[in-house]
């Protein structure tokens, strides 16, 4: 028997015992799940988010499928996983990011509630108060919850995503009343004292929306008995008149 054929017959016995001391392994108690952590949740607390994933204590660490598991923690729209970690011997950690409610789009005889990515995550009646901007004008095509709304032009859906990514980056969303989207290159935004904003193309949008924050628009007293608007659709430029264009 040549030396070739020994060192292969060799290497099939070490791979079989690997293969019987691996099973014999995966069948014990040691690799048996005894913690869950959950990171990044703050309005859905850890008990629903394990009781979502599947994930129970005396499963196999070994047997975990992370890609079942996000996809059923991802069945509720407000969960959005980062990542899924095992922690030898017996832990795993569940990486979230919760999403909020963004702005709302009136649909028929309802109300879509997205986040600041598009993602559709309520319906709600249209009789039902919601304390969120408003977005007017948008086309919608169709939607589902958890997914992101599919909009009949996607160039005014991306304009909107990043006026409204702007508004919560900046925190003002508690100033805005209405994001009207009608022409995507002249964007205009009613405040909740009733100004009306041009913010023009969605473009450098974070620079624009700083005037909001200035105290010159806090003072703004806009004379009831005709339109005023206050234009940022200029970057470095506001100009606040009753011009009506």
């Amino acid at each position: 028997m040549g030396k070739q054929r020994i060192g292969k017959i060799i290497l099939l016995l070490f791979i079989l015992l690997m293969s019987m001391a691996c099973v014999v392994i995966v069948g014990t108690d040691y690799f048996q799940i005894e913690d869950i952590e959950v990171h990044g949740n703050n309005d859905i607390s850890k008990e629903e988010i394990v009781k979502l994933s599947g994930i129970f204590k005396g499963d196999n660490i070994l047997k975990l499928n992370k890609g079942l598991v996000k996809r059923r923690l991802e069945n509720n729209p407000y969960i959005e996983v980062e990542k899924i970690d095992r922690s030898y011997p017996d832990g795993v950690h569940i990486y979230i990011l919760e999403r909020k409610k963004g702005a709302v789009i009136p649909y028929l005889a309802s109300n879509i509630l997205i986040d600041t990515k598009g993602i559709v995550l309520d319906i709600e009646s249209e009789d039902k108060i919601l304390d969120y901007p408003i977005v007017t004008d948008l086309c919608v095509k169709s939607f589902v919850k958890g997914k992101q709304l599919i909009a009949g032009d996607d160039y005014q859906f991306r304009a909107l995503l990043r006026v409204l990514q702007s508004i919560y980056d900046q925190e003002l969303e508690d100033m805005i009343k209405e994001i009207q989207m009608k022409n995507p290159d002249d964007i205009y935004i009613i405040s909740n004292r009733g100004i009306r904003i041009k913010l023009g193309q969605a473009i450098d949008v974070d620079n624009k929306l700083k005037w909001l924050k200035t105290e010159q628009f806090k003072e703004l007293k806009p004379d009831s008995s005709s339109e005023w608007i206050f234009d940022i659709s200029i970057p470095g430029k506001a100009i606040f008149s009753p011009t009506i264009d």
